[in-house]
């Protein structure tokens, strides 16, 4: 009986495991802003750790020199202002979720050319800068400066 049991049980798990992996939508950038980002900075809003504001700093300014534009487009200069860090409770310990705000000046004249209100969530404190990096970088078009992190990929293959 008890053989049975955990039968059903590893059965239950791999089949929860293999169910939670999907392949990526196909490479469309059609909501993303394509400009060419000439720099990067990150400003915390309250309560906001500057650690975190200088870790995505330092991960955004990774993609956009990692980023090579072959076409002629407006040149920018992009502004990423966390706006809130907030911890919820989750299954075991705490869900950490930012909201930040993603803004795209003109290099010309310093007008604002577009706005975006992102969020990101991350069951690791540790990771929700790799998370708000890579979700400013991708509405920005922007290529990752190298590969996902194991915890990273897990994590993307088990969001809804």
């Amino acid at each position: 009986m008890f053989r049975k049991a955990v039968s059903a049980l590893f059965l239950l798990l791999a089949v929860v495991s293999l169910s939670a992996f999907r392949m990526p939508a196909a490479g469309g950038r059609g909501d993303a802003m394509l400009y060419d980002v000439r720099g990067a900075f990150v400003t915390a809003g309250e309560g906001v750790a500057p650690a975190l504001a200088r870790d995505v700093e330092q991960r955004l300014k990774s993609s956009v020199q990692a980023t090579i534009r072959r076409e002629p487009l407006p040149r920018v200069v992009v502004s990423v202002r966390l706006d809130s860090i907030t911890q919820t409770p989750f299954f075991f310990g705490q869900r950490h979720r930012a909201r930040f705000t993603v803004k795209a000046a003109s290099v010309a004249n310093g007008s604002v050319i577009a706005v975006g209100v992102y969020s990101a969530s991350s069951a690791n404190g540790w990771a929700l800068s790799e998370k708000i990096a890579r979700i400013a970088a991708k509405a920005l078009s922007l290529d990752p400066p190298g590969g996902m992190s194991v915890a990273m990929a897990l994590e993307a293959a088990l969001q809804p």
